[in-house]
């Protein structure tokens, strides 16, 4: 599905270093430690993604394998 935009048109997103999301995670992980605040993402939330983006990477060997 291509949610209205073609398959093969591709738009580059600049993002600054120090806005990246993990440097932003971490910069807030290390918030929490100084302030001894509740992180912004739970550890369950942490856990959930980090399966999430496992299953897409396998996924995505999947078909590659499949291709070749």
């Amino acid at each position: 599905m291509t949610y209205g935009y073609p398959r093969t048109s591709a738009e580059t997103i600049y993002i600054p270093s120090y806005l990246q999301p993990l440097t932003l995670e971490l910069q807030d992980f290390l918030d929490c430690i100084k302030t001894k605040r509740t992180p912004s993402v739970s550890a369950d939330e942490g856990i959930k993604a980090l399966q999430l983006s496992s299953m897409i990477s396998d996924a995505i060997k999947r078909s590659k394998a499949a291709i070749t």
